[in-house]
């Protein structure tokens, strides 16, 4: 049987806790990667992908060497886990620690076993082509877990800088379980802060702004939550401007167009920044996530610099974007997750795909004459839809398991509200000489 992992009991006075930190505290936006002790003497696993991994046996999880202390932490704190060939979110769909108490009497305050986050864990950006899972823990969740202790007088007076993390667990099926390939172990001092290339501070840019020229005025990145400490980061809105609602610039159809962000650009090369969603903003991170910007909301990013650049964001018009756009017009979703979902599902439809493809050749097209070549072959396959009963019951599936039920009148009426915005939004990007039918929105450094 694998044992349960040692906890260790120590008289106030004796422990030694390795901070990893300055005198100054932990920088928000910094991230340590932790070492570990199974009773073979300390075992360091190094970073994602690097190819050292280390095992949790004969224990069921993971011992800290140095202990790591939360001194100095004021805005909450992430841990992800990376591995070599178990599969996060399917192998491990959690991670538990054992926090102990710094210089405070093992009873009653000395240790809390097994402590989850209240939000669920994520998955990370990849580093070095190696994904993780991840927890977080808000400065309140963490104040949170003291508040039972605090009611006894000798630990009234605790705080979060007298936490410090012991044991790395890893939940597997129905409970803890040993891991033998752990890659690598992240401390990010802040909510949502991942292991990425900017994991030491480097030579940050001191000014930062956005660049909308080439986006047109369709859409805009609005810069906010600037962090300037060793690594300036930053939160990035991507949204449609007010344009794209305008009755007189894209008519009066009720429904507009989602954009795909693809790809993004580094300048003068992809070491300059870290990219990821923006997970304090739940609905813009979930749209980057998607690598999707709503016409009604917005995708939301982190960008971290370590090196002035430049990040450029491409939006285009592909079949995801598309297909999500006609899905829009047949019958408008308001949940992200369900509308893109959805979108992807379609796409096995025959008929909607080749509809599809015709709509993002028509977004391509050069000239007018294209354009609404493009558009009525998008128009005849829609019609041939709905006059196939196999495709058409096909569609009808599966709109009914997103408990949706749709009638004919609902994909006959989608060209009319789509192609007018369709013709507004090429013949404006016509105009204004865009080759590729792309808009660019790009964040500068310096």
């Amino acid at each position: 049987m694998v044992k349960r992992l040692r906890i260790l009991l120590i008289a106030a006075g004796f422990l030694a806790v390795s901070y990893f930190l300055t005198e100054a505290g932990p920088q928000e936006g910094e991230v340590f990667y932790l070492s570990f002790d199974q009773g073979n003497g300390q075992e360091n696993p190094g970073i994602p992908g690097d190819g050292i991994v280390i095992s949790s046996l004969p224990f069921a999880g993971f011992i800290v060497s140095p202990l790591f202390s939360f001194n100095g932490v004021r805005n909450g704190i992430t841990f992800s886990a990376f591995f070599r060939d178990t599969v996060p979110g399917v192998d491990v769909t959690n991670i538990k620690l054992d926090l102990g108490l710094t210089g405070r009497p093992p009873v009653p305050c000395g240790i809390i076993l097994g402590v989850g986050s209240p939000s669920p864990p994520v998955l990370t950006p990849p580093v070095n082509g190696v994904r993780g899972i991840a927890i977080s823990f808000t400065q309140q969740e963490l104040e949170a877990l003291l508040a039972p202790l605090q009611q006894e007088p000798e630990c009234a007076n605790l705080t979060v800088d007298d936490f410090y993390l012991r044991n790395v667990l890893f939940f597997k099926g129905e409970g803890f379980g040993p891991v033998d390939d752990l890659d690598a172990f992240a401390v990010g001092i802040g909510t949502n802060v991942f292991p990425g290339k900017c994991d030491t501070p480097g030579n940050p840019p001191s000014e930062l702004f956005v660049d909308n020229t080439k986006a047109l005025g369709l859409f805009e990145g609005i810069v906010q939550d600037v962090k300037t400490n060793g690594i300036t980061s930053v939160s990035l809105r991507i949204q449609p401007t007010q344009v794209i609602f305008d009755p007189l610039t894209f008519g009066t159809r009720g429904v507009s167009l989602w954009f795909s962000i693809e790809p993004i650009r580094f300048y003068p090369s992809v070491d300059i920044a870290t990219v990821t969603p923006d997970l304090d903003d739940p609905l813009g991170g979930l749209a980057a996530e998607r690598a999707l910007v709503p016409p009604d909301g917005r995708a939301s990013f982190r960008v971290q610099f370590c090196e002035p650049g430049e990040v450029r964001f491409i939006l285009v018009y592909n079949v995801r974007a598309a297909s999500v756009t006609l899905r829009d017009a047949i019958i408008p979703i308001t949940s992200l997750s369900e509308a893109v979902a959805l979108g992807e599902a379609l796409l096995g439809v025959p008929l909607y795909n080749s509809t599809v493809s015709h709509l993002v050749n028509a977004f391509q097209s050069t000239s007018f004459s294209g354009l609404f070549r493009e558009l009525s072959l998008a128009a005849r396959d829609l019609l041939r839809l709905t006059r196939n009963e196999d495709q058409f019951e096909q569609l009808r599936t599966i709109f009914r398991r997103a408990g949706i039920e749709i009638l004919l009148s609902d994909i006959l009426r989608a060209p009319v509200r789509l192609f007018e915005v369709y013709i507004d939004t090429v013949v404006f990007m016509i105009q204004a000489g865009v080759p590729f039918r792309e808009v660019e929105i790009a964040l500068i450094g310096r």
